[in-house]
């Protein structure tokens, strides 16, 4: 399904990155005079190691899961992308971006410190939130990294695990799109259960009296870090 967040770009270039063809993917951009925008694209999970990124307008692209390693963004235009358990080790970002711009961390392996930075306090505004990894002892090979989100539940950060308890999936389909149509619980977009922002309680759906996993979120001078889950 097409939204505002995430689009089907209809150009062949984009349709072979999609393949994860990344050598004839390469070869045709060096060809091209002009090159289509990929903002708001969909590269979801991909293994795009080796892309040729320079030039790019890939604002506001969803990269969650996608293996990212060693690409080098500086000169690509990385404005409000998606990076939510991404592999980025070995990434070259623009410096002009703020920390915010990007949403946001991926740590890997679990810190001797038990909690973790996750994004710039500046970051939230009421209404939006901030998706981030969550750094774990292990991660399994065949599951999808795990992941959070904070928001601002009136003027009180909260952060939860992006797990729905009925079935251990991700709450939201559209990156920052966590609530429902009216605006006052969150909802998990798979089966529609609703949870109090407040707490996490379950309180329609499948997994009604079962809540969302809260992580403990405190400020540390200009960011926020939430508690790592044991």
């Amino acid at each position: 399904m097409e939204t505002d967040a995430v689009r089907h770009i209809k150009d062949p270039l984009y349709e072979t990155l999609r393949q994860e063809d990344i050598a004839a993917f390469n070869a045709e951009k060096s060809a091209r005079s002009e090159l289509p925008g990929f903002a708001h694209g969909d590269f979801r999970g991909l293994d795009l190691r080796g892309l040729d990124a320079q030039g790019l307008d890939l604002s506001h692209a969803y990269f969650r899961g996608a293996d990212l390693r060693g690409i080098d963004f500086s000169q690509s235009s990385m404005e409000g992308a998606s990076i939510a358990g991404a592999k980025i080790s070995g990434c070259f970002f623009p410096h002009r971006l703020e920390a915010e711009a990007i949403p946001c961390s991926a740590m890997t392996g679990r810190q001797e410190n038990p909690w973790q930075s996750i994004c710039s306090k500046h970051a939230l505004q009421n209404g939006q939130f901030v998706e981030f990894s969550v750094a774990v002892a292990e991660q399994k090979i065949d599951t999808l990294p795990l992941t959070g989100f904070v928001f601002l539940d009136g003027d009180t950060p909260r952060a939860y695990v992006n797990r729905c308890p009925h079935m251990g999936i991700e709450l939201n389909w559209v990156p920052g799109r966590f609530m429902d149509t009216d605006n006052l619980f969150l909802q998990c977009s798979t089966h529609g259960a609703l949870f109090k922002p407040g707490d996490g309680e379950c309180i329609a759906g499948p997994c009604q009296g079962d809540a969302l996993t809260a992580l403990d979120i405190r400020e540390a001078g200009d960011s926020l870090e939430v508690r790592l889950p044991e």
